[in-house]
């Protein structure tokens, strides 16, 4: 009878410590990020002005802007976009919002409108919790919106 209670109590006590996230490895359970998504222009760059940035949620790889529901921008805030902030100017774009458990990974999308180059190369980079994430430049095809798809959002941490 010792034995089963003591075999119970060490089983319980190492269940308890994959809950609370301990033990090594992701849990389940995990936590929420602040999420902040820059597009800044470079010295090549047109106007910030008629471009955008598109969130999609879900593990969605398919940008539709006749569902409102279905994306953020930064003209856009949908029901489950927690915590969203959006700037924008003529150099850059940014998007924040908090990560939900149910939600990732999220997709970032870039409209990049019509101009006299073949593509226009734009600094993007993603900061989770305040800390800012590494910059890098992206060559965009122009008159399109597409998606990073190098760039994946997830609950606590941005992939780029």
């Amino acid at each position: 009878m010792k034995t089963r209670f003591l075999s119970f109590a060490a089983l319980s006590l190492v269940a308890f410590s994959f809950a609370a996230g301990c033990g090594g490895g992701s849990s389940a359970f995990g936590r929420d990020a602040k999420i902040k998504i820059h597009l800044e222009r470079t010295d090549s760059t047109q106007n910030l002005t008629d471009y955008e940035i598109y969130i999609t949620k879900n593990r969605n790889v398919t940008l539709d802007t006749s569902d409102r529901e279905s994306f953020a921008s930064t003209q856009n805030r949908p029901s489950w976009s927690d915590e969203y902030n959006a700037n924008r100017s003529n150099t850059k774009l940014e998007l924040e919002f908090r990560t939900r458990s149910s939600q990732p990974p999220y997709f970032v999308f870039v409209r990049v409108p019509s101009t006299s180059s073949a593509y226009e190369t734009l600094r993007f980079w993603v900061d989770v919790d305040g800390n800012e994430g590494k910059k890098i430049t992206q060559n965009l095809t122009i008159g399109t919106t597409q998606r990073l798809t190098n760039v994946t959002i997830n609950r606590e941490s941005a992939d780029y």
